[in-house]
C-alpha cells in the first residue's frame, strides 16, 4: 500500500471521527434553540437517586444527548423539508403534511376520518355530564353556554392528503351536536358558523384558528349569552406575518417561517392579576375596570387567542386548563357566567375525570329491586369539603341514557343525588369504561351522623338498588 492511500486512509478516518463526535463535542458551545416542538425533552440524569445507583443512567443519558446534541434542530429541519419536498411526506408522526403548505394535527385524524367513533351510551354520557354541569350553574341563577372547536381538517379538508378516504359522514362532533340540540343544552354551534363562512380563518402552519376566529367565536357566544360587546366589525386592523404556527414548529424546529394574523388596533383596558408566562397558562385571571360582570372559562389551546378578547368585554375573568373541570369556581370567584370551551379532538376526555362540584340534590323518590349480584362496586374518598363517590355498575341494570343516583340514608334523613355517568381511573378497553359513575357530595348538604350508601339505577322503566355498599360516618 502506497504512502498516498494511506494518507487517504487517515484523512478519511479523520473526517469520520470529526462528523461522529461534532454532535457531542459541539454542546459545550452551541447555543440550545427553544423548543418549538411541543413535547417533553429529556433531562440531564444524575448518576445516582436517594443514595441509590441509578442503573438507568446509561440509557437516560444516551435519551438526553438524542433530544440536545449539537445542531440537532438544524439537522432535524433540513431532513423535514427535503422529506417534504421529494417525497411529499412529512417526518414528524403527530403532523400531517397537506398541500400548499397545509399542516395538520394527527391527533384529529380520527374524527376527520369517521372512526373510532364513541358508543352511543359514551356519547349520551358526554352530553349528560355537561348537562349536569348546566344544570349547576343555572340553580345558582348564573349563565352556562357550551361550545366545541372544530378540527382544523373538519373545516378545510381540501388542503388534506388525497390518500385519506373517509369511512363515514358521522363522527364524535356531527353525534354529539345532534344531542346537545335534542337535550336543549345552550351550545354554540362553531362547525356551522365556520362552514358558513367563506372566508379561512384558522392558520395555515398552526392548528388553531386565528385572531379573526377568535372574534368571531366570541361573538357567537356573548351573543348567546345575551351580553353587550364590542363586534369589532368597526375597528380596524392589518394583517402580519407575525405568527409561529405550532404545527410548523413541530415539524422544523429551527425554520423561522410565519403565519398571517390580523392585528387590531386597539388598546386593550384588562389587566392581568399577576404576572403570566404565556396565554397558555393553567390558571390566568384578569380585571378591567371599564367593565362589567365575571366571568369563568374553561378552555385549551383554543383559548389562548380566546383570552384577550373574553378578557376586554368582562369586569373580572378566571381562565383556567384545569381538570378535572373546576365548576365550584363559578361560586368561589362570584361569576355570573360560566363558558365551556373544548376542542373536537378530546371530546372523548369529557368523561375521564367527575367534575369538581356539590352535586345537587335530587327532589325524587324512588322504590327499587334489589340486585345482589356483586357487580356494583363503591369507592369512598373524604377531604374538608367534600365526600367523593364513585365506581362501576353492572351494565345489565343500566339504561344507555342513565341516570344514576346515589342516595345517603341516615334513620329518617334520606340524601339522593345524581352522579356523572364516568369511570373514573377504568381503562378504555374495559366494557365499565361505559358504566361508571362519580360524583362529589358537599358536606354542607350532611347532618351529623352515620349514612348508609346505596347506588339507584334505571333499565328498562325498572330501578334496581345495589343495596347500602359503604358506610359513612360524618
Amino acid at each position: 500500500m502506497g504512502k498516498k492511500s494511506i494518507k487517504m486512509y487517515i484523512a478519511y478516518g479523520v473526517i469520520f471521527f470529526v462528523v461522529c463526535i461534532f454532535p457531542f463535542a459541539g454542546m459545550l458551545f452551541y447555543q440550545e434553540q427553544p423548543d418549538k416542538e411541543k413535547r417533553i425533552l429529556a433531562v440531564f440524569p444524575q448518576l445516582s437517586n436517594e443514595e441509590k445507583l441509578n442503573i438507568n443512567y446509561a440509557a437516560e443519558l444516551g435519551d438526553y444527548f438524542l433530544d440536545h446534541f449539537a445542531f440537532r434542530a438544524e439537522m432535524v429541519t433540513v431532513n423535514a423539508a427535503l422529506q417534504r419536498t421529494v417525497f411529499g411526506i412529512s417526518t414528524e408522526d403527530t403532523v400531517i403534511g397537506g398541500s400548499d403548505g397545509w399542516l395538520y394535527y394527527k391527533d384529529s385524524l380520527d374524527d376527520y376520518l369517521g372512526r373510532n367513533v364513541m358508543s352511543e351510551e359514551r356519547l349520551n354520557h358526554t352530553v349528560r355530564t355537561i348537562g349536569l354541569i348546566q344544570e349547576y350553574v343555572e340553580a345558582y341563577d348564573k349563565q352556562f353556554v357550551f361550545t366545541i372547536a372544530p378540527n382544523k381538517c373538519s373545516l378545510y379538508a381540501e388542503y388534506m392528503p388525497y390518500y385519506y378516504k373517509k369511512i363515514s359522514e358521522d363522527n364524535n362532533l356531527t353525534l354529539i351536536t345532534e344531542k346537545l340540540n335534542e337535550k336543549n343544552i345552550p351550545y354554540v354551534d362553531l362547525q356551522e358558523a365556520f362552514t358558513n363562512d367563506e372566508e379561512i380563518l384558522y392558520h395555515r402552519r398552526d392548528s388553531h384558528w386565528n385572531n379573526k376566529g377568535a372574534v368571531k367565536v366570541l361573538n357567537l357566544l356573548l351573543d348567546q349569552l345575551g351580553k353587550e360587546h364590542d363586534t369589532y366589525e368597526e375597528a380596524s386592523s392589518q394583517i402580519e406575518n407575525v405568527f409561529e404556527g405550532d404545527l410548523y414548529g413541530m415539524l422544523y424546529p429551527a425554520g423561522n417561517e410565519k403565519d398571517d394574523n390580523v392585528i387590531y388596533d386597539k388598546e386593550f383596558t384588562y389587566k392581568y392579576t399577576a404576572s403570566i408566562n404565556t396565554t397558555n397558562d393553567i390558571k390566568i385571571q384578569t380585571v378591567n375596570t371599564t367593565k362589567q360582570g365575571k366571568v369563568v372559562m374553561f378552555r385549551d389551546s383554543f383559548g389562548d387567542s380566546l383570552l384577550p378578547f373574553a378578557a376586554e368585554e368582562y369586569g373580572e375573568g378566571f381562565f383556567t386548563r384545569e381538570v378535572p373541570y373546576p365548576v365550584k369556581a363559578i361560586n368561589e370567584y362570584d361569576a355570573d357566567t360560566l363558558i365551556f370551551e373544548v376542542v373536537e379532538r378530546h371530546l372523548g376526555l369529557l368523561t375521564q375525570s367527575i367534575p369538581l362540584m356539590g352535586a345537587l340534590e335530587k327532589d325524587i323518590e324512588i322504590e327499587a329491586s334489589f340486585v345482589d349480584d356483586g357487580c356494583q362496586t363503591m369507592t369512598l374518598e373524604d377531604d374538608e369539603e367534600f365526600v367523593k363517590v364513585y365506581g362501576t355498575l353492572d351494565p345489565y341494570y343500566v339504561d344507555g341514557e342513565m341516570p344514576v343516583y346515589v342516595r345517603l340514608v341516615s334513620g329518617e334523613t334520606v340524601h339522593t343525588y345524581e352522579a356523572f355517568p364516568i369511570a373514573e381511573g377504568s381503562e378504555k378497553e374495559d366494557i365499565l369504561f361505559d358504566y361508571g359513575y362519580g360524583l362529589y357530595i358537599d358536606k354542607e348538604d350532611l347532618e351529623n351522623g352515620s349514612y348508609e350508601i346505596e347506588v339507584l339505577t334505571q333499565a328498562e322503566n325498572e330501578w334496581y338498588t345495589s343495596g347500602f355498599l359503604k358506610i359513612y360516618e360524618y
